[in-house]
């Protein structure tokens, strides 16, 4: 059954996210990730999925890298859906 995916905001939630799925035996693949999402890392995240029972998809934007015509403007906001990786059917 596919669940939403989970959002974790903080280095605490992550290991107790984490801790329960080791705890059940279950294979782990990391995606991370830079900047706006787009068809490479639903690609990445598509191969994990093939390889391992969970995926963790780690998403990092620095406002600073962009100038304002860049992607930092298409990155997800409060809100707003993430896209093209909202496309993928993810389970929990």
């Amino acid at each position: 059954m596919s669940r939403s995916p989970m959002i974790v905001r903080t280095v605490p939630a992550l290991r107790r996210a984490l801790d329960s799925i080791r705890a059940k035996k279950a294979t782990i693949a990391l995606v991370p990730t830079m900047g706006a999402l787009h068809d490479g890392h639903v690609s990445l995240v598509r191969l994990a999925k093939r390889r391992a029972a969970k995926v963790i998809v780690s998403i990092f934007v620095n406002p600073t890298q962009f100038a304002p015509t860049e992607d930092f403007t298409r990155t997800r906001a409060p809100g707003r859906p993430m896209s093209p990786g909202s496309q993928l059917k993810m389970s929990t």
